[in-house]
C-alpha cells in the first residue's frame, strides 16, 4: 500500500505513466494480501483521485491505459469474489448479521468509538486477544496521540496531506469497524500510516515554529520515545509470554515433531486432542504433508478430537496426546510438553 502510495504521489509531481502504473501494480498486490485491503485500498485510492481531479482531467489516455492494466490485474480478484470463495470473510461483517437497522447504527457507532478510545489507541486492553495485542501497550504511544491532538485542535495553519493523512487513519480503520465481534488491531493495521502521518506533520509543525531549542525538542522527542520503546521491550520478554500460551497455540509444533520422531511402525492409532482446535495444521506442518494428500488420508493414524479421558490409555498400541483439559487419571504423561508460560499445555502417554 505505503509503495502504491508512492508512485502514486510521484505520478502527480513527474506525471510520467510508469509511476500511475506502478501505483496501480503496487495497490493491487496488496489487495490480494490482506482482507482489510479490499476495503481500505479502493476508498482510499478513489478520495486521492478525486482530491486531484483538476490534475487527472487532463490526462484521460494515462487513466484509460491504467485503467485496463488495472483490470487485467484485477480479473483473477474479481473472478473469485462472484464465481469462487473471494467473499467468503465477508460474512464476518456486522451488515451480514441480519441486524435491524437500529441495531445496525448502534454497532457502527460503538464499533467507531471502541477503535478511538483509550484501551484501543494507549493501554492494550481493547486489542482482541493476546495474538493482537500484549494487554497493556496500545497501538501507539501517548506521546503520539498528544502530538496529534495537539495538531488537529490546536494547530491552524495545517499541512495540505492533513486529508490524505484523515482519510488514511478512517479507510484503515474502516474493516475492523464493519466487522462483527471483538476489537482486532489486524484488521485495523491499515491505519497505522495514517496516524504516523500525522505525528509527523504534527512534530515538524513545533519543530518549524520554535525560534530557538530547536535540538532540545528533537533531543526529547527522540528520549520519550526509546524510552517508551524499552518499557515495551521489558513487558514484552518479561511478562507478555506468561499471558499468550492459549492465543499462541503454544506447543503444538513441539508435539507435532515429537511424535514425527518416534518409531510408529507399531502404532495403530495416535489420539490427539483438539481442544485448542486446528490440530490438524500443525500436522501438516510438522509431517510436511500437503493438504491434499491430507484429503486423501495420509494422516489416518491421527484421531482428532475433543473428548479425551483416561479410557483412552487402555487402548492397544496406542499414542494419546492429552490436554490441561482432559482427565486421565494417576497414570503420569511419559512427556510433557509446556507453553511459554511454564505450563503443561500437552501430555503425551505412549503404548504400554
Amino acid at each position: 500500500m505505503l509503495w502504491g502510495l508512492y508512485f502514486f504521489f510521484r505520478y502527480l509531481r513527474l506525471e510520467k505513466l510508469p509511476n500511475l502504473l506502478l501505483a496501480s501494480l503496487c495497490s493491487i498486490l496488496a489487495i490480494y494480501t490482506y482482507h482489510s485491503s479490499k476495503v481500505t485500498i479502493p476508498l482510499l485510492l478513489l478520495f486521492l483521485f478525486f482530491k486531484n481531479l483538476n490534475f487527472f482531467k487532463k490526462k484521460g489516455t494515462a487513466i484509460i491505459i491504467t485503467a485496463i492494466f488495472s483490470i487485467t490485474l484485477l480479473y483473477p480478484f474479481v473472478k473469485d469474489s462472484f464465481l469462487g470463495e473471494g467473499l467468503t470473510r465477508a460474512s464476518s461483517m456486522i451488515f451480514a448479521q441480519g441486524y435491524t437497522a437500529l441495531e445496525l447504527l448502534k454497532k457502527l457507532l460503538s464499533n467507531t468509538l471502541s477503535y478511538f478510545s483509550l484501551d484501543f489507541l494507549i493501554s492494550g486492553k481493547n486489542l482482541g486477544n493476546y495474538r493482537h495485542g500484549d494487554g497493556k501497550f496500545g497501538v501507539i504511544e501517548p506521546i503520539s496521540l498528544i502530538l496529534i491532538i495537539f495538531y488537529l485542535f490546536f494547530k491552524k495553519n495545517k499541512n495540505k496531506l492533513i486529508s490524505t493523512a484523515l482519510m488514511m487513519v478512517i479507510c484503515g480503520l474502516l474493516p475492523a469497524i464493519m466487522a462483527d465481534g471483538q476489537s482486532s488491531s489486524n484488521r485495523s493495521l491499515l491505519a497505522l500510516p495514517g496516524f504516523i502521518l500525522l505525528v509527523v506533520l504534527a512534530a515538524r509543525s513545533i519543530y518549524e515554529v520554535l525560534e530557538t531549542h530547536k535540538k532540545v525538542f528533537f533531543t526529547a522527542l527522540i528520549t520519550l520515545y526509546l524510552a517508551y520503546t524499552s518499557l515495551y521491550q521489558i513487558n514484552y520478554y518479561r511478562h507478555y509470554p506468561q499471558k499468550n500460551a492459549d492465543d499462541f497455540l503454544d506447543g503444538y509444533l513441539e508435539t507435532m515433531t515429537y511424535l514425527r520422531q518416534l518409531d510408529r511402525s507399531k502404532v495403530k492409532q495416535i489420539v490427539f486432542t483438539n481442544d485448542y482446535q486446528q490440530a490438524y495444521i500443525y500436522a501438516l506442518f510438522a509431517f510436511e504433508v500437503s493438504p491434499i494428500a491430507y484429503q486423501g488420508g495420509i494422516l489416518n493414524l491421527f484421531f482428532f478430537t475433543d473428548k479425551i479421558d483416561a479410557s483412552d490409555l487402555e487402548k492397544a498400541d496406542t499414542i494419546v496426546v492429552a490436554s490441561k483439559f482432559d482427565q486421565m487419571g494417576d497414570r503420569q504423561a511419559d512427556r510433557i510438553i509446556k507453553g511459554s508460560d511454564g505450563q503443561g499445555r500437552f501430555f503425551i502417554y505412549l503404548p504400554l
